[in-house]
């Protein structure tokens, strides 16, 4: 076949795939025109006229992920223990919108539909934890040097301000630990069943301190381990140990009331104090959390 014969029969392939893609583009013109948005709809600012529903959906997706804002409960800020208030949330509501998007009329604008994201704490629930249960006080003393204070120090900041919901468990370990070199704790004398140095000690006197608390607000002591000698900054019999991950302080809050646990050093005192919310807490309020909640 000739060169020119050849060129012939490419041209008529050519024509023949414009034909087949015209009539495509008419037919998908006649679908989006029947199940597809309406001319000129606009979502938000994005025209989305004649857009079929997938193509809507993954859309108003990839904008759900950019718009999502989470939301924060109210704290305490560690450094001041002034409470920061809530900041709302919120959601795309994806399934809404496009059903919005799919049944707007020619020529309008659409807007996302959110949904509103409730922080599960505020700063008026947190002002509302104001009425004394009791308070407890050790004396720092002047044995064990500069690390064991640093130790009583960092471990105090680490349970300051400890939230603890009914049926909840405040765990001295899981406040503070790890307590570790690299978190500020240090090297001081350490007394389990002897007299040794290690990272952390100097612990004891905060979670003993938190001990007598509990005893004083007649809360369920879980878990306590007493020293294996006398320790001279509490009554005989009312210290608490904790070593490792394996010796721990625990006690569960068996009132009806929202508890809050604070720490705090100064002039020689291991000053620990815990307060209740002024009205019982209603438990369908909250989602179930196992532990002690900390912000720290």
């Amino acid at each position: 076949m000739s060169l020119k014969g050849k060129l012939g029969i490419i041209g008529i392939l050519v024509l023949i795939l414009i034909i087949i893609q015209v009539q495509f583009d008419i037919v998908d013109d006649i679908r989006r025109y029947f199940v597809g948005v309406e001319k000129d709809v606009y979502l938000e600012e994005k025209d989305i006229g004649r857009w079929y529903k997938h193509e809507v959906e993954k859309y108003v997706e990839e904008l759900a992920e950019q718009e999502y804002e989470p939301y924060r409960d109210a704290y305490f800020d560690p450094e001041t223990d002034e409470i920061v208030p809530e900041k709302l949330g919120k959601k795309v509501l994806i399934k809404e919108t496009v059903e919005k998007a799919m049944e707007a009329p020619p020529e309008s604008k659409v807007e996302v539909k959110y949904l509103p994201l409730y922080p599960l704490i505020t700063k008026e629930f947190l002002s509302s934890i104001d009425e004394p249960m009791a308070s407890f006080a050790t004396g720092l003393g002047g044995g064990g040097g500069e690390g064991r204070i640093t130790n009583i120090e960092i471990s105090s900041q680490d349970v300051n301000n400890t939230l603890l919901f009914p049926g909840q468990i405040f765990s001295f370990n899981r406040a503070t630990l790890p307590r570790t070199w690299e978190r500020g704790y240090r090297y001081a004398p350490i007394l389990v069943n002897d007299t040794a140095m290690g990272i952390g000690g100097g612990v004891c006197q905060v979670s003993s301190t938190i001990y007598n608390v509990a005893l004083e607000a007649d809360l369920e002591i879980v878990e306590r381990h007493p020293h294996g000698s006398p320790v001279d900054y509490v009554p005989p019999g009312r210290d608490a140990t904790v070593a490792g991950d394996y010796l721990d302080l625990k006690f569960k809050n068996d009132t009806e009331h929202v508890l809050l646990l604070t720490a705090h050093v100064s002039q020689g005192l291991v000053k620990v104090d815990l307060y209740k919310s002024q009205e019982p807490f209603a438990l369908t309020v909250m989602r179930p959390v196992p532990l002690a909640f900390n912000n720290n």
